[in-house]
Parts: structure tokens; sequence; C-alpha cells
């Protein structure tokens, strides 16, 4: 085992080792600490001076983990016998003024490039913060801000937090051709100028997951400072902006909440692939307190005030039809007029996406299809971001097994892809409860009664 005191260094060093045949896979061991990337991509075209453009890079087969405190040793499994704190492994965009956000790095962590085609990478353990990547639309800088991703297959993302970074797509991560695992991930606070708060993801090559999430607080739309007034409808997906999804999407056991956008404020799906599009499914999923805004006016004193009256608090789609599925969830957001910020909406040449044993807040009866509520979900205490369900909610017992989805992300690191997921949202605790009868429950979490409920 090598020791480095620069990141930046420490994985070139792990690409040239994979480049030369020295090994398959290169694991990067990361102790608790603030890294700051020093060098230029080996997969931007040409070094175009600009520190803006530092960025670590991951490469084929490197595996890079965090959240060791220096004590482990080489017989260690970086999976499960870490001793450190992922939060306090921090990868940071901020390598100039912290006054100024504007030179800070683009991208914090770049992987892959449209003629660098690379596969099985991993990212574990880490809190990625502070990318900036608000250029002109088409440049290196404008998309990605914690993690831009391009070309890349078989890639997986674990235990990280991606928080306070902006871009005009793609705010937390930027997600185009290939295939991926993300899960154990937090989205908190990422802001993206016109699409995917928290996530873009287009032209998916393989089936890719999103399980175990949680979605906070992150926006589409930044409205530009010398603008007035600007209607927000154009600014899609809060937590998820998703389009040509030319294989299928899963998002399971995840929490959206308190996300915005003007269409779609917790997932927005897009347009359909090139062939079939195998399109989305979510299932056990909660999303709650998104909002979609229509317009937002600045007060004069730099304060914008929106109207909460846009489309799909929860979901847009812009194709819909059965191609998209919503299983086993909670989709409990307010509806404040018709035919706006509805949970659930549709363009007006979409059919409805195929929803079944979920809670959807509608102005309908219920939303159609099998299984479904339209009820308070009784979350325990939802004031303090708690929406776990109280023993008395209408949503307990009241999801599908059947309609569980494997674990393909392999949450319990057993490397059987194939079960059923094993863990509710929060890692460990049973997806499927065997008290008082082994039914799942709707949305992220599993009720787990204490003796005597």
């Amino acid at each position: 085992m090598n020791a480095y005191d620069d990141l930046s260094v420490a994985l070139e060093d792990a690409r040239s080792t994979i480049i030369n045949g020295g090994a398959f896979n290169v694991q990067v061991w990361v102790a608790e600490g603030t890294y700051k990337p020093t060098a230029f991509p080996q997969s931007l075209p040409a070094d175009d001076g600009q520190t803006n453009s530092y960025a670590f890079e991951v490469h084929t087969r490197v595996e890079l983990y965090g959240g060791f405190l220096g004590t482990e040793d080489s017989a260690t499994n970086p999976k499960t016998g870490r001793l450190g704190n992922f939060e306090a492994t921090v990868l940071t965009g901020e390598i100039g003024d912290p006054r100024d956000p504007l030179d800070n790095c683009y991208s914090v962590i770049r992987v892959g490039a449209l003629a660098v085609p690379i596969s099985s990478p991993r990212i574990d353990g880490f809190k990625i913060e502070q990318g900036e990547a608000l250029q002109p639309a088409g440049t290196p800088g404008s998309r990605g801000g914690g993690l831009r991703v391009w070309n890349t297959s078989d890639l997986v993302v674990a235990n990280c937090t991606f928080t306070d970074n902006r871009a005009r797509a793609g705010a937390g991560v930027f997600l185009s051709r290939g295939s991926f695992q993300m899960k154990y991930c937090t989205f908190l606070d990422n802001r993206a100028r016109i699409e995917g708060g928290g996530m873009h993801i287009v032209n998916l090559d393989a089936a890719s997951h999103v399980h175990n999430c949680v979605f906070e607080l992150n926006q589409a739309g930044i409205p530009q400072g010398g603008e007035d007034q600007t209607t927000m409808l154009q600014w899609k997906g809060g937590g998820i902006y998703g389009e040509f999804l030319d294989e299928r999407l899963t998002v399971a056991n995840s929490l959206f909440f308190k996300n915005a956008a003007g269409q779609g404020a917790g997932a927005y799906l897009g347009e359909n692939g090139t062939g079939q599009d195998p399109g989305s499914t979510f299932v056990n999923c909660t999303l709650t307190n998104n909002k979609a805004y229509f317009i937002c006016t600045n007060d004069g004193m730099g304060n914008w005030v929106c109207s909460w009256e846009g489309e799909g608090a929860a979901f847009y789609y812009k194709v819909g039809g059965s191609t998209h599925t919503i299983d086993n969830s909670i989709v409990w957001d307010p509806v404040l007029s018709p035919n706006t910020d509805e949970a659930i909406m549709i363009a007006p040449s979409a059919t409805n996406p195929t929803v079944s044993y979920s809670d959807v807040e509608t102005g309908m009866a219920v939303w159609p299809g099998t299984g479904n509520l339209n009820t308070d979900p009784g979350f325990e205490s939802p004031a303090v971001d708690n929406f776990e369900l109280r023993p008395g909610s209408a949503c307990r017992e009241a999801g599908s097994n059947a309609l569980l989805p494997p674990d393909a992300a392999d949450l319990d690191d057993d490397d059987d892809v194939t079960e059923d997921v094993p863990f509710e949202l929060q890692k460990g605790d049973a997806r499927v409860f065997d008290l008082p009868v082994p039914i799942v429950e709707m949305g992220a979490h599993e009720f787990v009664p204490s003796i005597g409920t």
C-alpha cells in the first residue's frame, strides 16, 4: 500500500496501474479530511489552463473508498470495515476564494468522456460538495456539479452525500450513456439552472438503479440576476430528471421531500428513447412536501417570491403510458387547485402511468389501478421530516410483495442481485417485517412494531 497526500496524484497512479496491466482492479482508500482537486482531467481534450476544470477523475476499474481513520490494514474489507465517517471525508470544488463560487471547480468528480468509454468504477463513502457547473450550455463546465459521468458502464456510487452543488443540468449528478447503481446516497440542496437538481439521467445503455436514497431540498430553476419575473415550467426535475431511457430506470426504497421545480418537483420523466422505451419504475418510494411552482417574481431586493401552481408536485410525465410504473409507493403532495400542482401530472398528449398498490393524493376519488388508496398516509411526524408510518396507517401491509424489485444494487453486499430487496430505506432494517403479517408497506419505510403494538 502506498501513501499519498494528494488525492489527484493517487487517482492518476491508479489509472496508470490499470493501463499498464498491473492489476484488474485498483482500490484507493481515503482517510477523513477535506480534499481538493489539483489536476486537469485526462479525459478532456486539452488543458484549457483554467483551474475551474480541475476535477478528481475516476477511471476504469478504479474503486475510490472514503471513510477511513487510517488505522485499518490491508486485510480490511473496504465495504464493511471502514472505521471513520463518510460525511467527514469531503471532496470539495471550493479551490479558490471561499467568498466567490465562480472560481470553484465545474465538477468535483469526473468519470468517463464521449470518446473515452470506461467500465466498473466505484465511488463509495464521501461528502461531495460545491461544484459550480453553470457555464454556457454544451460546454464541459455546464453539467454535473458534484459528479459528471459520461459513457461509463457498471458504475457504482454508494454511501455518498451530494450537497450544495450547482449546474445548468444535473447539479448533484449528471449521467449520460452507460449504466449505474446508486445506493445509500443523499442529495441535499443541489440546484440546477434548468434540469435535474439532484440527478440528470439521459441515454441509458443498460438497466440502472437508484436504491435507498434521499432527495431533499433540491431545485431545478435558478433565476438569473437580471430577471424581474420568470415562468418556471421549463425548469424540470427537482429531484430527478430523466429522458431517452433506452433501458429501464428503477428507483426503489427512496424518499423525496421539499424538492422544487416548474414541472416534476420530485421527478420529471421526459422523451422516449430511440427504440422501444423501457421507461421507469418507482417502487416503495415516498414523495411528499415537494413543490411545483409556476411564476417567480423578483421583489426588488434580490429575493424571489414564487407561486406554487406548477405541474406535478411529485411526478411529471412527458410521455407517460404503461412503460412507466409507480408501485407500493406514497405520493402525498399538496393539491392546490384544479389542474395545477397535482401530485402526478402528465403532458396533454400522454397517457397515465401504471400505478398499483400506492397511496396517491389526487383530485379524483382514487387513482386508477389495483390496490390504490387516496387517504392520509399517517406519517409519524411530518413537521420534523419523519415520514415513517404510525401504527394506524392505512399504508401498513397495503403493498404487494409481488412488486418488490430484485436487489440489483446489492444492498447487503452479499453478491446476490436476484433476491428481493432486503432492506427498507434505513440500511439493516428489513424491507418486509413478519409481524403482524409478512406483507410489504407502501412507501420507503417499513413499520416495525414495538412490543404491545
